[in-house]
């Protein structure tokens, strides 16, 4: 939700919006990496 807000605060047309995106594919690959880790710990 605060990329939104950030979305909304720079406005659609600045070069900003790429960066706020980014962010939010790392977060979720994070997210990603972490679950898969655990998972692979927990079978050995």
């Amino acid at each position: 939700m605060a990329e939104r807000i950030i979305l909304v605060m720079v406005g659609s047309s600045h070069e900003f919006v790429a960066y706020v995106y980014l962010v939010r594919l790392f977060a979720f690959a994070f997210v990603i990496f972490v679950i898969i880790d655990k998972n692979r710990k927990g079978q050995t």
